[in-house]
């Protein structure tokens, strides 16, 4: 799971306050969108808050909540995938990509994952550059279809 946190982590950078992301939604740390997914209780119990009200988030902070998040965010789209066939560089691009576009919208890329549980992994990396996903994160988009490829971490 370390590199798919690192590999968040380069492509979503940190940002220690608030701001709105591309999607106009209210976002922090690496890439934690509060608008669809509030700080729950028992992460600010976990990291010792109140509330991120106040003081900057840290990176550390952030980490904890993106190892938190990448867990639920993997628990909610291994029912669409050949899951546990799937190397940890594949179950990372499609980890990643829910991350970045949450579930709903990964579960929108109907030929990349018929494509995934085809095995057909060049065409999925095509289905995912085909889009307009990969036109608006760029260099990203092109490392993960490459990793979908191969099934190397880039």
């Amino acid at each position: 799971m370390m590199n798919l946190i690192e590999q968040l982590k380069k492509h979503e950078g940190f940002e220690p306050d608030y701001y709105q992301c591309t999607a106009d939604k209210k976002t922090i740390g690496y890439g934690r969108n509060v608008d669809n997914n509030p700080f729950t209780d028992e992460e600010l119990i976990m990291l010792g808050r109140d509330n991120f009200d106040v003081i900057p988030m840290t990176e550390d902070e952030a980490e904890v909540l993106l190892v938190n998040d990448v867990k639920k965010v993997e628990a909610s789209i291994k029912h669409l995938l050949p899951w546990h066939k799937l190397n940890s560089a594949r179950q990372a691009v499609c980890t990643n990509m829910a991350f970045n576009l949450g579930t709903g919208g990964f579960s929108r890329f109907k030929r990349m994952i018929a494509a995934i549980n085809g095995f057909y992994f060049e065409q999925a990396a095509n289905e995912m550059l085909d889009s307009r996903w990969a036109k608006q994160v760029h260099g990203r988009a092109i490392e993960l279809a490459e990793q979908m490829k191969t099934g190397h971490w880039q």
